[in-house]
């Protein structure tokens, strides 16, 4: 089965364990479920706030290693929609963002976003939210402007009650110019 891409992503269906792996590197699904025979989906969907480093290195039998997480994710659960901030601001000003982040889960799910600018790591407002299914919500954050450009980077979550943590799931970004 292939991984659902485009309006199928919205219908609430979760992919499998095998199709978030190969979705979240790049790979085929032959080889993402190669890698899940080698190591847990814990190791390979790192949870909030952790990431790989390095590369994993196979067995010798098996495909070449496994390589950085992607610069961009795409979302198994959860898809940011859409990043509401300008796209200039001057230096000082108060900066408003809302991230709006897609439950796309058959069920309720909890869902957190956090976010990164300028060497500041921040959680958004609420620190989590409670998101029907096919439903969309929005978390927000403000901060003063810089004297520089920004790239502002936000990653959703969803929580994985059988771990009691959460993982990691999307990501996006603005520029904002001063």
């Amino acid at each position: 089965m292939e991984a659902r891409i485009g309006e199928e992503r919205g219908r609430g269906i979760p992919l499998t364990d095998i199709q978030r792996v190969a979705r979240h590197y790049g790979i085929s699904l032959e080889e993402a479920k190669y890698w899940l025979t080698v190591h847990p989906i814990e190791i390979l969907l790192p949870q909030k706030g952790y990431g790989l480093t390095q590369a994993i290195e196979p067995p010798p039998n098996g495909p070449g290693p496994l390589g950085h997480l992607a610069a961009i994710a795409i979302g198994a659960y959860t898809e940011i929609v859409d990043i509401i901030a300008p796209v200039e601001a001057a230096y000082g000003d108060l900066v408003s963002v809302e991230v709006r982040v897609r439950n796309l889960y058959s069920s309720p799910i909890y869902i957190a976003t956090t976010g990164h600018y300028d060497g500041i790591d921040f959680a958004l407002a609420p620190e989590y939210a409670t998101v029907e299914a096919g439903a969309t919500y929005s978390f927000t954050y403000s901060f003063v402007m810089p004297s520089n450009d920004v790239r502002l980077e936000v990653w959703s979550f969803y929580w994985v009650e059988e771990i009691s943590d959460w993982y990691q799931d999307d990501y996006s970004y603005v520029d904002i110019a001063p």
